[in-house]
């Protein structure tokens, strides 16, 4: 299977699976009109942007204003400041570290995962998990932002069980597919995966497994959130825009910049 780069949105399916195996969607339904506002601003599309106004004749016609994406361009230097050609990962083993090295030289990991800040930074969450390819014997690590993020359990603490959507193909057809890193009985984490087809029901796939035991103490994902107080929703696991309290000067920035290029 192959992940698609386009948009993706927790469909109703995914949420109704989730319910049913005893888990509660609330944190998600709570953050998601704030993700999809923080989403616009950083394409900088959506009624700011297309609107509709009127001639001194009455007519009225569509209107697009000129922007330089501010939003998208705060995340983007975010991104290149905490991650870049210097940075390293590093282990007390020199091993481990060379382990570690040649995965993230092999699978580009570091270019996705500034891709991954940027998206974090705009979105409030992002994430990176494990994903295995038992056949060929390989470990890889996916990125993912605030759409696709699901937290399942959360203290204080951090996410300690958490799910990730995303599209993906298989044999030419489009699915969603539900990837649950929850901890079992043994205390260790737990690998889940189950695929939608298009109409929402459960479809299984040759050569994906729907439980893999990781035998990991550890979490087998990381959440990624920038250092700012939720102020949208109180106790949520999801973090918040670095531009989600300065939507005004986004506004103002582009207000002038269109301004200008019209005079």
């Amino acid at each position: 299977m192959s992940e698609l780069g386009d948009e993706c949105w927790v469909p109703e399916c995914v949420r109704a699976y989730l319910r049913a195996a005893g888990y509660s969607t609330r944190a998600l339904e709570d953050m998601e009109p704030h993700v999809r506002e923080w989403d616009r601003w950083m394409r900088a599309v959506g009624e700011f942007y297309d609107y509709r106004d009127t001639e001194g004749f009455g007519r009225v016609y569509q209107v697009h204003r000129r922007t330089i994406m501010p939003a998208m361009r705060v995340c983007r230097e975010w991104g290149s400041l905490l991650l870049d050609e210097k940075t390293v990962v590093a282990c007390e083993s020199r091993e481990c570290t060379d382990w570690l090295a040649s995965l993230f030289s092999t699978t580009n990991f570091w270019r996705r995962a500034q891709e991954t800040v940027v998206r974090a930074f705009g979105l409030g969450t992002g994430a990176f998990a494990v994903w295995l390819d038992a056949g060929r014997r390989l470990v890889r690590v996916r990125h993912y932002d605030a759409r696709m993020v699901v937290p399942l359990s959360w203290d204080a603490e951090g996410v300690r069980e958490c799910a990730f959507v995303t599209r993906c193909f298989s044999r030419g057809a489009l699915l969603d597919q539900l990837q649950m890193h929850v901890v079992g009985d043994d205390g260790t984490y737990r690998i889940r995966t189950v695929c939608f087809d298009g109409d929402g029901r459960e479809v299984a796939v040759p050569d994906v497994a729907g439980d893999v035991a990781t035998g990991c103490v550890g979490p087998t994902f990381g959440i990624v959130r920038p250092a700012v107080p939720n102020t949208r929703v109180d106790f949520s696991p999801y973090g918040q825009s670095v531009f989600a309290d300065a939507v005004d000067a986004v506004r103002s920035v582009d207000l002038a910049y269109d301004a200008l290029i019209n005079c």
